[in-house]
């Protein structure tokens, strides 16, 4: 009887150890299914995402392309000009030696006054002898011209030469016919010898008169009583100018920040006078007056601060500055001043000791 409890027994375990064998097998395998399928999802959900990311970069890349080409201009190659009392659409052409049309602000140019220029004359030269002599032209947008095409001709460089884009019609046009390509370079050379543009104490006072800024007349004056470049000048007065600033002045734009004097014309007459006194004609080199400056914006010594201790300095100091090296000299004279300020800060009795 206990045999047979036995044998049944062995069966029942069996039996069950067999069941859930199957039933860890069908769950491994559901869970292998539900793996790949989640894999599958995953990888199909990356490949989803750089189509999608490739998509997105080549629609950028449109976006861009036609940005550009919105933004690119078509450079104009010909111009009207009045020859011979008929307007003819001639090609300005330019070689390898003709002057850069670098430098050009064409968007400031464009809000200013086309009345306020005063006319020019603008010339140009045949171009047969160019094409003689195997001289390459080329037209403004840099493509080469052929040899034979009509109505073209040499730009000669001059001051004037940006005038000829700028210009909406070209009214005034001599046409010269040179005997060699040296004798065109002679003509040009030597005009521009005897051309010059204004220097920045003339701009200065250009830009005063065109826009009635007080400080700027008075660094056009103080440049001018003294010999002082308008450089010099400006750092005596302590007033803020820019080349760009002085270059919408000119045309009679006002700044958003209009110049004004950081330091009265008498307090700059007494500066001056007082490190003339000290360091002879190098009172007029940036070196002497910038560091000064430099103390009465981030120390906020006053003038009469300045002044008193200018008035201390020995021969021997200055000689020590003067025969220094460049780039040092700004930092020595920095130094020297807020030294002589510093003690005459002290106590008297210190004051006496320290001397």
């Amino acid at each position: 009887m206990e045999y047979v409890f036995l044998l049944v027994t062995i069966y029942c375990l069996s039996y069950l150890c067999n069941q859930k064998s199957e039933i860890v097998l069908v769950t491994i395998k559901k869970l292998k299914i539900m793996n790949n399928k989640k894999i599958n999802a995953t990888v199909a959900e990356e490949a989803t995402n750089e189509t999608i990311n490739a998509a997105e970069d080549a629609a950028s890349i449109n976006k861009k392309q036609e940005e550009m080409k919105k933004k690119e201009k078509v450079v104009q190659t010909t111009k009207l000009a009045k020859i011979n009392g008929e307007y003819v659409e001639i090609t300005p052409a330019y070689t390898d030696y003709s002057m850069e049309l670098l430098g050009y602000n064409e968007k400031f140019c464009e809000k200013l006054e086309h009345s306020k220029l005063l006319p020019v004359v603008f010339n140009f030269a045949k171009p047969e002898v160019f094409w003689k002599e195997g001289i390459q032209l080329y037209d403004r947008a840099g493509d080469p011209i052929e040899e034979g095409r009509p109505n073209v001709y040499v730009e000669c460089s001059s001051a004037e030469s940006w005038r000829v884009w700028i210009d909406k019609k070209l009214e005034r046009v001599e046409l010269h016919e040179f005997s060699s390509v040296q004798d065109y370079a002679q003509a040009v050379g030597t005009s521009n010898l005897y051309s010059r543009g204004l220097n920045n104490t003339e701009k200065t006072g250009i830009a005063a008169l065109a826009t009635g800024n007080e400080a700027y007349k008075a660094v056009f004056e103080f440049a001018k009583k003294h010999g002082l470049t308008s450089t010099a000048a400006n750092l005596y007065l302590n007033v803020k100018m820019t080349k760009l600033q002085m270059m919408k002045m000119s045309t009679g734009l006002e700044p958003k920040a209009k110049p004004e004097l950081g330091r009265s014309v008498e307090e700059a007459e007494a500066l001056l006078t007082q490190t003339i006194e000290v360091f002879g004609e190098n009172a007029h080199k940036r070196y002497v007056i910038r560091p000064i400056n430099t103390l009465t914006h981030k120390k906020e010594y006053s003038c009469e601060m300045i002044m008193n201790a200018l008035c201390k300095i020995t021969k021997d100091e200055a000689l020590s500055i003067k025969v220094a090296k460049s780039d040092d000299r700004e930092i020595l004279v920095t130094d020297l001043i807020s030294s002589h300020i510093e003690i005459d800060q002290l106590p008297e009795s210190i004051e006496k000791e320290v001397a």
